[in-house]
């Protein structure tokens, strides 16, 4: 894991003034508002290899900004100063700065070597737990900024030093929090510890999402467009975003294990984006986690490609969940066959495996996990066989089923594209949030105005359509029915699935 970081139950010494904890302690007056006014004005701590280095290179008679930026790249508490100076410059630059090699130049020498002597650092800052919260933090930083980078090159995107910088600011409100107020962050981690989901345990203990954090932040620094961009879920449709967001979420997953669900849903979900098999898409993320550690081995980070050999020579124990289920029996795990193992970093991995894909179970984002729990309690708690989520495409001609929770195999809605160029009853429900139950009744009605692809699946039987909006834009829509049975459905069925999709809504907005 950490090769450099000493482990110590000393707390900040911060943490034994009382007015200084009196300050922390979350009140009902602490809105978002308040934190981000908080926060704003508070640089983040630098790592102590990190000033050193850029020290002893302003130090020597010649040194270039591009030394000096690879340097600095993968310290997210430098990185964030030098690019708030931006929006200090009497005269700022007519080009948006993106990339922290053109951000130098532009700031100077004389401020680069100013802040290396003036900025905080992180290890006299922080100590025990905090130290340690703040530096897991920087090390997904570091990890989602190589990620981004190599997701853009695998793209054959223009400029991937833009993609890391959004990958290393991408959790901006996480590692404020740590370096302001470690105890609510304890706090939010032991939730999380319990079983708390990670926004689940945020609204719990600040009364928002560290996504809503990271949002306001960089609206308040006026950080780069696509650092924005990728903060917000509601671009997840977006291909340059959601890589960012991509490479975020590997960082985070990995982090915690190779074998649990949440990488193995990423891999898939990886595999996906960019229509490979799963184990091509396992083992180049493998690969770039041996990049990973050979490029940031020097700073007191984590690295997890060191537990990787080992991981993936060990039995499997857990498996990405399926979605496909029935009320009596649990979902069962798919095996797949184990991705090639790499050399321990800092080599990089090599070779791929010839062994034929799994089926791959229907992987999870950030943005959909909400998702999935809607379809998972619509089906399990009220009764409803069939569920489906369609999501827009990113040019929103077309909606596709992305995930179906159904009781059995037969006339499934899986894989179904439904082109929206053509007048239909979905192309309404997408022009505002609304919910309708076709039923004996209405039947004859809209049964019309169904997509023809949505016809022979649904036939003569009752069904549930809502449509998901996010930021007051639509995302997809939700279909519920008896799954073929031809049992007609109920009023309470039909007011508890408006209930579960409005409160949906509310928890993505």
């Amino acid at each position: 894991m950490n090769n450099a970081t000493r482990k110590t139950d000393k707390e900040s010494p911060l943490a034994a003034d009382p007015v200084f904890m009196e300050n922390l302690q979350p009140r009902m007056s602490d809105s978002l508002d308040d934190w981000v006014a908080r926060l704003a004005s508070t640089p983040l701590p630098v790592m102590r290899r990190t000033l050193t280095r850029v020290r002893d290179l302003l130090y020597q008679t010649s040194t270039s900004h591009q030394v000096l930026a690879g340097v600095i790249r993968h310290d997210p508490g430098f990185t964030l100063f030098l690019f708030r100076q931006l929006e200090q410059l009497p005269h700022r630059p007519r080009e948006p700065i993106d990339k922290l090699s053109n951000a130098i130049p532009m700031l100077g020498m004389g401020l680069v070597e100013r802040a290396a002597g003036s900025l905080p650092c992180l290890e006299d800052q922080l100590q025990g737990p905090p130290r340690r919260g703040l530096i897991d933090c920087y090390g997904r930083a570091a990890h989602a900024a190589i990620y981004a980078a190599r997701l853009a090159a695998w793209h054959n995107w223009q400029d991937p030093e833009r993609f890391a910088l959004a990958g290393l600011l991408h959790d901006l409100g996480e590692m404020a929090l740590w370096s302001a107020a470690p105890p609510l962050m304890r706090q939010l981690q032991q939730r999380m510890a319990q079983g708390d989901g990670r926004e689940d345990a945020a609204l719990e203990v600040l009364g928002f999402t560290l996504e809503q954090l990271n949002q306001r932040l960089g609206e308040a620094w006026r950080l780069p467009s696509l650092v924005q961009a990728s903060q917000g879920l509601y671009n997840s449709h977006l291909p340059e975003p959601l890589s960012v967001m991509m490479a975020a979420a590997l960082a985070r997953a990995s982090s915690r294990g190779w074998q649990t669900r949440q990488t193995l849903d990423r891999l898939e979900l990886l595999a996906e984006l960019f229509e490979v098999p799963p184990h091509q898409a396992a083992s180049r993320f493998h690969q770039m986690a041996a990049e990973a550690a050979r490029e940031i081995h020097p700073l007191p980070l984590p690295l997890p490609a060191f537990d990787l050999p080992r991981a993936l020579s060990a039995p499997r124990v857990e498996a990405a969940e399926v979605l496909r289920q029935t009320p009596t029996s649990p979902p069962r795990p798919k095996a797949e066959p184990a991705a090639n193992p790499v050399p321990p970093a800092p080599k990089p991995a090599g070779a791929e495996t010839d062994a034929p894909p799994a089926r791959p179970a229907r992987a999870i984002n950030p943005l959909q996990e909400r998702l999935i729990q809607t379809l998972r309690s619509l089906h399990q708690e009220q009764g409803l066989r069939r569920v489906m989520f369609a999501m827009l495409t990113p040019d929103r001609g077309q909606i596709k089923v992305r995930f179906v929770v159904e009781r059995e195999e037969r006339d499934s809605l899986q894989g179904l594209t439904i082109d929206l160029g053509r007048p239909s009853l979905f192309v309404a429900l997408l022009k505002r949030p609304q919910a309708l139950w076709i039923h004996r009744d209405n039947r004859e009605k809209y049964q019309a105005m169904l997509p023809r692809e949505v016809r022979p699946l649904l036939g003569d039987q009752d069904c549930l359509l809502m449509s998901i909006f996010l930021k007051q834009r639509p995302i997809g829509l939700i279909l519920a029915d008896n799954g073929g049975d031809g049992v007609p459905l109920t009023d309470l069925q039909y007011q508890n699935f408006k209930l579960s999709c409005r409160q949906l809504i509310a928890g993505l907005d």
